[in-house]
Formats: structure tokens, sequence, C-alpha cells
């Protein structure tokens, strides 16, 4: 999917069952030297496909997320995961045993396990938070029965993995950039409630901590808040955003 359009689901995306609806002009502020046709044309392609809602409101016409679009954006930002959102330390873990005719060393499953973010544990073994997804559970089902084990941890004996975890998923740097991200904010509401409208300087500020939220986003595999629960997450950032986008 393209940027632009996962910056749109970003901006209209909500954790609860209410919607949020935005117009055109406020969309536009989340996305770079787009035209309003552009921005149409974008908006109704997404429409094609379920991943958006428009409706008219007080002859103004607006545009929500779908229940589809939240999929699609949860697929891509682990940090929105529903399965994530309670998540305690548990980790299904994959150990290699014997490579098939088929996959002779590994090398399609290795790929498809780096590509669904999971860690690396050592050479043959790798976790991921909670389950491995379906997709990969079917995989090892039809094509690696007696080449692969599958385990769940959710109890130590000896160390654990919250370094190598840490580590592997940049969290420390996470917690910095959010924390940065989370002054400006805090800089921007205060703007808000003390001018009437942005001006254009404030508007390009608005979309450069918008940008720089998407961008660590892109990173955020959503174990951050599991180890440092004092951290504002990023879905509080968001919609501490979405909260100055509606008054713009």
């Amino acid at each position: 999917m393209k940027k632009s359009s996962l910056k749109i689901l970003l901006a209209l995306y909500t954790s609860t069952k209410k919607p949020l609806y935005l117009d055109y002009f406020q969309l536009q502020l989340v996305l770079e030297n787009i035209s309003y046709a552009g921005l149409r044309s974008s908006i109704s392609q997404m429409k094609k496909k379920n991943l958006l809602h428009t409706q008219l409101l007080m002859k103004k016409l607006n545009i929500c997320i779908t229940d589809i679009g939240k999929r699609e954006l949860e697929a891509q930002f682990p940090a929105f995961s529903p399965r994530l959102r309670d998540w305690q330390g548990e980790l299904s873990c994959m150990v290699f045993l014997t490579a098939p005719k088929t996959d002779k060393q590994f090398r399609y499953l290795r790929n498809v396990l780096i590509s669904a973010g999971c860690l690396q544990i050592s050479r043959g073994v790798y976790a991921t938070p909670g389950s491995f997804s379906e997709t990969i559970i079917n995989e090892c089902q039809n094509s690696y029965q007696k080449s692969v084990t599958v385990f769940t941890i959710n109890k130590y004996i000896f160390n654990d993995l919250q370094g190598l975890i840490m580590q592997q998923q940049s969290i420390t740097q996470l917690v910095q950039s959010y924390s940065g991200i989370s002054k400006e904010i805090n800089h921007l509401l205060n703007l808000n409630r003390q001018v009437a409208s942005f001006t254009q300087s404030q508007k390009d500020q608005f979309f450069s901590v918008f940008d720089r939220l998407f961008e660590n986003l892109v990173n955020d595999k959503g174990l951050m808040n599991y180890y440092f629960p004092q951290v504002v997450s990023a879905m509080s950032l968001l919609t501490h955003l979405q909260q100055i986008l509606t008054t713009i």
C-alpha cells in the first residue's frame, strides 16, 4: 500500500467503535504536496477497496475508516494490533530441525519469518510475541511438518530475552522518539488553545510531527508499552494529533 494511503488510514484510525470523521482539507494536512484532485482520487480508490467510507455531514463530505481499513492498518502497524494490546510477555518460538527438500536451507521460511517481523534468537530459532500468524502456521503444516517445532514460552528458568528483544526491536530509540514527539504535540495543543487558527508555519509543524509518528510506527513492533508502560503510547500520541486536526 502507498505511503499516502497508509497516512490517510492512520489519520482516521481509532481503537474504539466510534468513527472519526475528517474532511478533505484536514486530510491534506497529513500529506505532503498533494492536490485536492490527487487526494480525491486516492480516497475514491480506497473507498472502492472498502477501506474508507464517506458521508455528507452539514453539507460537507467527510471521510472515516471502515473495519476493513482498520484491519489493514493494524496489519501494517503492530503497535495498533489488538493481539498485542494486552500482551504479557509470552512468546511463540520456532526451531528449525531438518530442512525439507523443497527448501533445503530454510531460505524461504526464514524470509517469511523475517518479513513478518519475527525475532531471530539465534540461527534457526525464531520467536514472535503471542502467536505466529495463521499464515505462518498453515505454511509450516503444509510444507514443514517434520522440519520445525513450534512451542510457547511464558516462564523462564534462567535469564530471559528482554535484552535481545529490546536490542533487535530498537525499543530504547522508540522510547526517546515518542518522548520527543509527545513534547512537540503538547506544544501544538497549547498553541491550539491560544489561537483561533494555525498559521502556515504551525500547519507545517503539525505535518512534521505527524510524519515523525508515522515513520516511527513503521519500526514499532508493538512491544514498547510492555517494557515501558510509563511511556506515552503510539495510540495516545495519535489521539492527541487527531484532537488538534479536528479543530484546525
